[in-house]
């Protein structure tokens, strides 16, 4: 479901700025008290902006966030009940949001949604409720407790509508202080509950170095636990996993709360990922980045801002070439395990091919074009490499790298897993070049019909296809389907060696041959490819470059002008101009 912001706003604004809180009936107040508690996401959206003043979210990006929250804590039972409460032994539970993991873009109002607001308002509906709030410093969780009262102190609005948790002293309407007993501070806040033996207050903020020791909390959230100094110190994330190990016994009843981990990732190898692997499938996780495609997938090159009154397209471009590490992990959630194990996006050279006399001819662009970038055996020569190749003089070739079969332990490892397709050349001065890229989810003969295409199109008929692969499933299959739908095609197969190497190995391989500028690729129709770069090691895919990482197996570099030269030379000088039968 789609929400507009200006209708959603519209629409509420006359019924709510109505009421005037010092004059408004029982009836108003029932009203608008449904609406912020409804648990449809409305109501929490509306919350925060109406109550908490959060006038930039909107309802295109946060609704959705606000959807999720609003489920925070319950649990659905295979025969269609929801609860909200600790799970029994015995149950198993058809959906469960009791913990959530929810990874989103700096800057997009993930504290002041995710915590500030989503946290004020179950305490209000739940005053009952015992609420944690952990951060990398407890000073920014007790800055964030301070606001939260700040809220309940400053709207009368939410005096109105939640008189009954008020302490005495903060109701407009109520001339008497607050007691000097009464908790009531950025250290902690204790709303009016029924139970008076509940020794903690309604909120309570910490720091993860923090002492918590003897307390228990219905509901925890852990807001940003590490950041970007303590992600770059080992024993600091060693004593962050430490504590998330040892943090459900805060919880109330201990190990089955209710918990919310609202975050931006700074590193690869860090506390949250160390949950999701030591408690799999116990979190609901939610995550988005800042440049998406309309699929949703986090997109650098095409993608389009999911929150462009904030941050506008050209912008998170230009962000992206200011320093594309730190965006890829704190805009596009997608951290780095480290820049030497990631491929720059400086290494990226575009081109493209354009036809010249009746031949098409690769042109490497003037700010991209280094004559001097040529094979190590040609550097002592001197010789100088030029910024337009022809297509023909290279030697070219078609890589697949094939989706794994069906049903098999790597396709359910790699839901993601396409067929990688890379039409790669190489020409006489050592540089690679990459033709085009496809990563593609279709059957065999769907892909050799592709292979057929790029074949006529690029003018090769090699095509390298791993060893395993080639002779189980394709060498049969496309030899009588080339006999009978293309008997005027050749195509040479050429199986290709894993050479015991997984993967990540073997891609890993191209990073020196990038760094060095070795790379050109031809821009309109290789972008797939692109984005596996930029978000290698962690793409959600990167069958194409595992592709063209098999480069150096297929393609032999073709001599230069100076090479052939030299050679017929040498070869004269042995034959010393005679002929080779009858040595006159």
């Amino acid at each position: 479901m789609t929400f507009d912001t200006e209708k959603l706003i519209t629409e509420t604004s006359e019924f709510i700025e109505a009421v005037d809180p010092v004059q408004a009936t029982s009836s108003q107040v029932g009203e608008l008290r449904n609406l912020f508690e409804d648990q449809s996401g409305v109501g929490l959206w509306l919350f925060a902006y109406w109550i908490c003043g959060c006038k930039d979210i909107t309802a295109q990006l946060h609704m959705e966030e606000c959807q999720l929250l609003s489920k925070w804590g319950t649990f659905q039972l295979p025969n269609g009940s929801w609860h909200k409460r600790p799970i029994e032994d015995n149950e198993t539970p058809a959906q469960n949001y009791r913990r959530i993991h929810m990874c989103v873009p700096r800057d997009t109002f993930k504290t002041t949604l995710g915590t500030r607001a989503n946290g004020l308002r179950v305490v209000l509906m739940d005053p009952e409720a015992t609420l944690a709030i952990f951060n990398e410093s407890e000073a920014n969780a007790k800055s964030w407790v301070g606001a939260m009262k700040n809220v309940v102190e400053g709207s009368k609005l939410l005096q109105v509508l939640w008189p009954e948790v008020l302490p005495p002293g903060i109701h407009f309407e109520d001339n008497r202080s607050i007691p000097r007993s009464w908790k009531w501070g950025d250290t902690g806040f204790k709303l009016v509950r029924e139970s008076y033996i509940t020794s903690e207050m309604t909120v309570t903020p910490f720091g993860i170095g923090g002492s918590a020791t003897g307390n228990h909390y219905s509901h925890k959230i852990l807001d940003d636990i590490i950041g970007e100094k303590s992600s770059d110190s080992e024993a600091i994330m060693r004593d962050a996993i430490d504590w998330v190990d040892h943090a459900r016994a805060l919880e109330k009843p201990a190990d089955r709360g209710m918990e919310l981990v609202n975050y931006t990732r700074w590193a690869y190898f860090d506390v949250y990922r160390h949950q999701l692997e030591k408690w799999p499938g116990e979190y609901v996780v939610y995550h988005r980045s800042l440049l998406e495609d309309s699929a949703r997938n986090p997109n650098v090159i095409d993608g389009k801002s999911i929150f462009p009154e904030r941050f506008p397209d050209e912008l998170c471009k230009k962000m992206y070439d200011t320093d594309p590490f730190v965006f890829m992990s704190q805009r596009q959630c997608i951290p780095q395990a480290g820049r030497d194990t990631s491929f720059d996006k400086a290494w990226i050279q575009n081109g493209y091919v354009e036809l010249e006399e009746a031949r098409d001819v690769y042109v490497i662009p003037r700010d991209v074009f280094n004559a001097e970038v040529v094979h190590s055996d040609l550097r002592e020569q001197n010789i100088m490499a030029p910024s337009r190749v022809p297509l023909s003089m290279m030697h070219k070739a078609i890589i697949l790298d094939p989706a794994p079969s069906p049903g098999s332990s790597e396709a359910r490892q790699n839901r993601n897993a396409r067929n990688g397709l890379a039409v790669v050349g190489i020409d006489p001065w050592g540089r690679y070049y990459l033709l085009e890229a496809q990563g593609l989810r279709l059957d065999p003969v769907d892909i050799l019909h592709t292979v057929v295409r790029m074949s006529l199109r690029w003018g090769t008929s090699m095509v390298g296809i791993e060893e395993v692969n080639f002779s189980k499933v394709y060498a049969p299959l496309w030899t009588a389907l080339l006999h009978h739908e293309y008997p005027d095609v050749h195509i040479d197969f050429v199986p290709l060696m894993t050479k015991n190497k997984d993967k990540d190995s073997r891609i890993k391989y191209l990073i020196p041959q990038m760094r060095q500028r070795m790379w050109h690729l031809n821009e309109d129709e290789t972008k797939h490819a692109v984005m596996e770069f930029l978000e290698y090691p962690h793409s959600q895919t990167r069958d194409i470059i595992d592709a063209i990482a098999y480069t150096d197996q297929i393609l032999v570099r073709p001599q230069t002008f100076e090479e052939r030269y030299d050679q017929r030379k040498r070869r004269a000088k042995e034959d010393d101009g005679r002929d080779p039968h009858t040595h006159y």
